[in-house]
């Protein structure tokens, strides 16, 4: 009932509308803000993890403040700027396939949403120049992190080649998810220095892509759609959910890691019990994902994207967790 309402409210949006009407309806249709809640913890997670690892012994300290609102911020800005890429890269296959949605209508202009990202990347520039207070290494990771997801805007200038490898077009968009935890990694660090904990993080964000994308696009057989390529349907429902399974148990392992590498001051019971929690989470995708490669089935798919989710978010938020329990916190306006 309730995505029935929410389909009905957007097909009352027509063109006729004010700006503010259609431009509200398109985020609500395609960046609801609940994509603020989701964007802090990979933010804090990694944000942090640049602030303590690049420290000498004895305890972390962790600065907290208007830098760091202005970074979570920031990481949200950039999933919407990859969004309205989106739009604008699938804007043929949308009117075909999703011919309600408002950019398909023609209610939301390409030319509008443009608009929009321009601004929107204007700000994210300017939280780079404004944190390396002139041009530095954030700035440096973002353009890195940047110029990845315009390669991606264009399909890396072989779309038409790229666009039926369904499998090789996810790995290779995937990596701009780390490339953004290392601009996020580098909001708290200030420093391009190799470190340890790099590797097992960025390895964890780039599971944790695929694990996403994956999980949004397994289907039951009954639910399958010739004209839209999944990944069950070009891998087959049983070896998509292995693939799935095993990037739940991969960025469990690496988030792992990573919490080992940044354990200095964390009590060892905290740390034990984010470990746990972390196997539980990821215990319960991989099986989830593993029942329904043996039997996939409607009611066996229900629980996928849940769990897919919940194996994201809990080990950012134990990461989160640990490092603030054993930190010297200090709250700044700069």
């Amino acid at each position: 009932m309730a995505e029935q309402a929410k389909s009905s409210e957007f097909d009352s949006i027509s063109e006729a509308d004010s700006y503010r009407t259609r431009i509200g309806g398109w985020f609500n249709e395609r960046f609801p803000v609940v994509m603020l809640v989701a964007g802090l913890p990979s933010f804090l997670a990694a944000h942090l993890i640049g602030q303590v690892s690049f420290q000498r012994a004895g305890t972390p300290e962790i600065k907290l403040g208007l830098p760091q609102v202005a970074g979570w911020l920031c990481a949200v800005g950039f999933l919407l700027c990859v969004r309205i890429f989106d739009e604008h890269k699938d804007y043929d296959d949308d009117v075909r396939l999703h011919p309600e949605r408002l950019v398909s209508r023609g209610v939301v202009a390409l030319s509008e949403l443009r608009s929009i990202n321009a601004v929107n990347v204007m700000v994210l520039i300017a939280y780079c120049l404004w944190v390396d207070a002139g041009v530095g290494p954030v700035t440096a990771t973002f353009a890195v992190a940047f110029l990845w997801l315009l390669l991606m805007k264009n399909e890396f200038f072989i779309g038409e080649w790229l666009r039926p490898r369904l499998v090789l077009y996810a790995l290779s968009h995937a990596v701009v998810t780390p490339l953004v935890g290392w601009w996020m990694v580098t909001s708290g660090s200030h420093a391009i220095g190799w470190n340890r904990v790099l590797v097992p993080y960025l390895v964890a964000s780039y599971a944790s892509s695929l694990l996403f994308e994956f999980a949004r696009k397994i289907l039951p057989p009954e639910l399958e759609r010739p004209e839209v390529p999944t990944y069950s349907s070009v891998l087959g429902p049983r070896r998509a959910g292995l693939a799935a399974g095993a990037m739940a148990v991969v960025h469990a392992v690496a988030m792992g890691i990573s919490l080992l590498l940044v354990r200095r001051g964390v009590d060892p019971l905290v740390m034990i019990i984010g470990l746990v929690l972390m196997g539980v989470v990821a215990a319960l995708a991989a099986l989830a994902f593993g029942h329904y490669a043996t039997v996939p089935s409607e009611k066996n798919h229900k629980l996928l994207e849940p769990l897919a989710a919940l194996a994201m978010l809990v080990p950012a938020l134990v990461i989160i967790v640990s490092i603030l329990v054993a930190a010297d916190i200090h709250w700044t306006w700069t």
